[in-house]
């Protein structure tokens, strides 16, 4: 009787066993397939942001400020449509271009470094007269190199040395005199452990805003081949009066206006948006739209 008892029980155990079996093999497949995912899941990247181009053209109100509003990543995709000239109070903006923020491609995307941020938050109520450009190129540097050292040295941005800069900073400003004044940041950067990383500073000289000649900052593909190519894609361009007119750069500040300005830096940003990828070099997006801004020495920055 005993025997049989526990050959019953055995055999009900069994049984229990055999029904909770293919649940167990459920459940542990399941686990193992959500490892290999959380192990095979593509780690976030780090994503440049940039792409721009900015006109500054001297005229006989002070400084013209043209820039398109398009923000990609080194991807080509969009991010954002943003004006780029930031104005600085009543009586000064400043302009970025080349690579001017790092993400991480995360969903929002992680931002790591934006230089624009960074300057407007450092510039802002300021006297332009009196900033201490070394202090301002130290958070520069300091802020990049933080960014650069929260991810792996391989998804770390190419060098941009000599020649080439990762970024560049122009700040314009009114001084008490009503004269235009500039101030031109650069920054170089080698990829190296440790990252070597060298700002430039540059005071622009008050015989830059004696002509009419633009001061291009970002893409200038097409401006570069206006002014000396020979494609015959961009003839009918070239041949326009008022390209040649600015392209020539001969004509005193005094004598041009903002109107025509801003319409010169108009045909050149479209230009450049539509027809720069029939010129050899890296593609470097710019968008249709732009935005423009006087820097007027007698009443200040005004939108048009």
């Amino acid at each position: 009787m005993k025997g049989s008892t526990i050959a019953a029980m055995s055999s009900k155990t069994r049984l229990s066993l055999n029904k909770r079996t293919p649940h167990l093999c459920a459940v542990v497949g399941l686990l193992f397939l959500l490892f290999i995912a959380s192990n095979t899941r593509p780690r976030s990247s780090v994503l440049t942001r940039g792409g721009t181009l900015i006109l500054a053209i001297p005229v006989r109100e002070g400084l013209v400020l043209c820039g398109d509003r398009l923000i990609t990543d080194n991807n080509g995709v969009r991010v954002a449509e943003e004006t780029k000239i930031r104005p600085l109070g009543t009586s000064g903006a400043f302009v970025l271009t080349g690579t001017v923020g790092l993400d991480l491609s995360t969903t929002p995307r992680t931002v790591l470094f934006d230089a624009n941020e960074l300057t407007e938050k450092y510039l802002k109520g300021r006297d332009l007269v009196n900033v201490d450009w070394d202090d301002y190129r130290r958070v520069l540097s300091d802020a990049f190199q933080n960014a650069l050292e929260r991810v792996p040295f391989d998804q770390w941005p190419a060098s941009r040395w000599g020649t080439e800069s990762l970024f560049q900073v122009l700040v314009f400003y009114v001084d008490p005199q009503h004269h235009l004044q500039g101030r031109y940041i650069r920054l170089e950067y080698l990829k190296q452990q440790p990252p070597k990383i060298e700002l430039s500073f540059r005071v622009m000289v008050k015989e830059q805003f004696d002509r009419a000649l633009p001061i291009p900052i970002g893409n200038q593909k097409v401006y570069n081949e206006l002014k000396a190519g020979r494609s015959p894609d961009f003839d009918d361009l070239r041949r326009s009066t008022i390209v040649q007119r600015f392209i020539k750069g001969t004509e005193p500040s005094a004598q041009a206006t903002s109107n025509d300005a801003i319409t010169f830096s108009r045909i050149i940003i479209e230009a450049t948006s539509s027809e720069a990828k029939l010129l050899p070099g890296s593609e470097e997006p710019v968008g249709p739209d732009c935005d423009c801004f006087v820097l007027d020495r007698q009443a200040g920055l005004l939108r048009r």
